[in-house]
């Protein structure tokens, strides 16, 4: 699963993600739910609060699990407590998220959460949860890392592209082309 903004996972029932998940933005984690792989966020991963700022109902009961070896993580705690949004932050930096929860950074996260996992032994991950301060960072297409937003992978190839904007565009990997000309 990914998501390019906050990624707020939720589930009413028990619920288990197979594949990866990553946020390029804040990852808010609630409910049983049970990761199967990888773990990924670009900034910040929050366990007790939700996006909107309110504390959980239910009891949290987040695990991260390894599906190639018998190892599960328990999740307690996040690399902020409280929210994102940590006062005294300048735009840019970590901690800078202005409209989503106040909090402050989690002082044993950095040390704690890539430290060897081990069963039973709550927020050991061994490298499985990354985040900002622990080498989480955003995902984008090659034709972003040249500044091209998004909405360009479905415009014609035009004589101006660079080679990476070119092959991006779906335009470049059709085997039919049907063009539409209405000035008639």
């Amino acid at each position: 699963m990914f998501s390019n903004e906050d990624l707020e996972v939720h589930p009413g029932p028990a619920f288990a993600f197979n594949g990866r998940v990553h946020a390029n933005g804040n990852l808010y984690v609630s409910g049983t739910t049970t990761f199967l792989s990888q773990v990924s966020t670009a900034n910040e991963l929050v366990v007790d609060v939700l996006r909107n700022g309110n504390t959980h109902a239910e009891a949290m009961n987040v695990k991260v699990n390894w599906p190639t070896a018998p190892i599960t993580v328990p999740l307690t705690i996040g690399s902020v407590a409280n929210g994102p949004n940590v006062s005294g932050a300048n735009p840019g930096s970590r901690g800078y998220w202005p409209g989503s929860p106040d909090g402050t950074f989690n002082s044993t996260w950095n040390t704690k959460s890539v430290a060897a996992a081990q069963t039973g032994v709550a927020n050991q991950f061994g490298g499985q949860v990354l985040t900002r301060s622990t080498g989480g960072a955003p995902l984008l297409l090659p034709m972003q890392l040249e500044g091209n937003m998004t909405r360009e992978i479905i415009k014609r190839i035009l004589p101006t592209d660079t080679p990476i904007l070119n092959q991006s565009r779906y335009h470049s990997k059709s085997e039919i082309r049907i063009l539409i000309d209405d000035r008639r």
